[in-house]
């Protein structure tokens, strides 16, 4: 049972619909999609301390929305924009790995904190949206 955990909703391409903390507030510009913000956002590499497994893991995980979901425009969309704007991405992406979004430990540094290891479960709800619980 959880009885007290950080969630937030997500649509399948990974937007955040409510991130935690920010009911009341938009999320800070290029910080809306995790997907984009992994690769594009300066700040993920500092923020996930495995940068490297999470973009490995993030392009996987995108290839497999693209297989569900053959035409989606704004898959498309999203992929073309990070082969453009992300070397890193096109590298990952040409790898051809597919993996479904699954829990799993993910270590952070924060710049107070420092590191620190959350774990997370991903429910796979209806239309395609998820919901992450840490």
């Amino acid at each position: 049972m959880i009885s007290s955990a950080p969630a937030g909703p997500s649509s399948a391409r990974k937007t955040l619909a409510c991130p935690p903390g920010r009911a009341r507030a938009e999320p800070r510009e290029g910080r809306r999609n995790t997907i984009r913000y992994t690769f594009c956002h300066p700040a993920a590499r500092e923020l996930f301390a495995d940068w490297e497994q999470s973009a490995a893991s993030t392009a996987a995980h995108l290839r497999a929305l693209a297989a569900a979901a053959p035409g989606d425009p704004d898959v498309t969309a999203l992929i073309g924009s990070l082969l453009e704007e992300s070397p890193d991405f096109g590298e990952y992406w040409s790898r051809h790995e597919v993996r479904q979004r699954r829990g799993t430990a993910k270590r952070f540094r924060h710049p107070v904190l420092g590191l620190f290891t959350l774990t997370f479960e991903v429910m796979h709800l209806d239309k395609g949206q998820r919901m992450s619980v840490y």
